[in-house]
């Protein structure tokens, strides 16, 4: 599942061989720092440097990364409800509840995109609020497709791209995203935005041999 849907604000699956999940109680292991000899049990490690889907536990003494603790899925938190605090039980119920609603109203095939005019679309990819919202999918004044937005959602913009380039074909010049929906879109990862412009890049590309190919046929 994708970030969003898939997981919590705060995580807890050991990332190793043989670890425990974080509803086995791994707070109660004992761990041992190779950079300055420190032992202790998990609930003495301090969290690090977190990364999109798992966060550093890092020696009290040193603060040298000691394991490294991934973030669960729904489906562990569903499985382990009983040890879910009240705060995480809301943020899961909210993440399904997103996810049902963007399946309902997800565009997953061309013939869901209205006709239009013209040989250079130029489409935008904006929201509707800064901090979430709908993504809307423009082209000039005409709204193309709505959905639910999803935090750091670049992965859904590749999936938009190749329902646009299906429908509208080479006539597709672009997919720009507003600077509006960039919080949303490429949120705290390092990636996003390259992804993003290289999947643009590749679309553009594939447009500029569609042309060269009608201007001089073999």
């Amino acid at each position: 599942m994708r970030k969003l849907d898939s997981k919590m604000s705060k995580g807890f699956i050991i990332q190793g061989n043989n670890m425990p999940s974080y509803y086995d109680d791994w707070q109660s292991a004992q761990f041992e720092c190779k950079a300055c000899g420190w032992k202790g049990s998990g609930t003495e490690l301090i969290e690090g440097e977190p990364f999109s889907d798992l966060y550093e536990a890092n020696c009290p003494k040193c603060r040298e990364c000691v394991t490294t603790v991934m973030f669960p899925t729904i489906e562990e938190a569903r499985s382990n409800w009983d040890k879910v605090p009240p705060l995480d039980r809301m943020m899961v119920e909210y993440m399904e509840a997103h996810q049902a609603s963007f399946e309902a109203r997800k565009l997953f095939a061309p013939e869901q995109l209205p006709d239009v005019e013209g040989d250079d679309l130029v489409i935008v990819w904006d929201i509707d609020q800064f901090n979430g919202g709908d993504t809307i999918i423009r082209y000039g004044n005409l709204e193309l497709w709505r959905e639910p937005a999803f935090y750091e959602g670049y992965w859904r913009f590749s999936e938009v791209v190749d329902l646009l380039m299906q429908k509208y074909g080479e006539r597709v010049q672009d997919l720009v995203p507003t600077r509006k929906s960039g919080n949303f879109l490429y949120g705290d990862s390092g990636s996003a935005s390259r992804y993003v412009e290289e999947y643009r890049r590749k679309m553009r590309q594939l447009r500029r041999r569609a042309t060269v190919t009608t201007i001089h046929p073999k």
